[in-house]
């Protein structure tokens, strides 16, 4: 009666921090992210006050701030995504409105015209 499933492979492991700076990195300049990010500056929590030297790029004061940027960049894409959400419900609800308003619109020019 049940048929037993194939094994499904595990998950690979998430990627370290070097893997991610280094995708970065390599990610061309035109890639969606980099243009949000060029259009506001919502998604850059004061980096430039946080900002160290490449020869101090594994110092735990560096790895520090690497990740209190990203938890901040993180929480600030958590709220750009929640609010851009809510305007998608807000644009639906008003396309149903308007089409609504489009009907009867239609239906008293009709009875105007009778």
């Amino acid at each position: 009666m049940f048929k037993k499933r194939p094994n499904i492979p595990p998950r690979p492991k998430p990627p370290v921090g070097d893997q991610i700076l280094e995708d970065i990195k390599n990610a061309p300049e035109d890639d969606d992210v980099f243009i949000l990010m060029k259009n506001t500056t919502e998604f850059l929590p004061n980096i430039q006050d946080t900002a160290v030297n490449a020869d101090d790029s594994n110092s735990p004061e560096a790895v520090y701030q690497k990740v209190r940027n990203y938890l901040e960049v993180n929480r600030n894409l958590e709220s750009v995504m929640k609010t851009l959400e809510e305007q998608t419900n807000v644009l639906l609800s008003s396309e149903v409105e308007i089409k609504n308003m489009a009907k009867d619109i239609r239906k008293q020019a009709m009875d105007a015209v009778k």
